[in-house]
């Protein structure tokens, strides 16, 4: 686990799904099936789709300056 815990089911980290995003990996369904977040109760998904759609936001910020 990297960083706080973000799915207490699979025990996984924020760290570890913005390593996923930072990778190349762009889909909620396959960060959480490449992570095992979400999989379990499903209560975290939302904060992985802001975790995904904040990085998204920072590349296109990026591309832009």
């Amino acid at each position: 686990m990297i960083g706080k815990i973000l799915c207490s089911c699979n025990q996984v980290g924020e760290g570890n799904i913005e390593n996923l995003i930072g990778s190349g990996v762009k889909d909620l369904d396959e960060i959480c099936e490449k992570s095992n977040a979400g999989l379990g109760c499903g209560s975290c998904r939302p904060e992985i789709q802001k975790i995904l759609n904040d990085q998204l936001k920072n590349e296109q910020y990026e591309k832009v300056k």
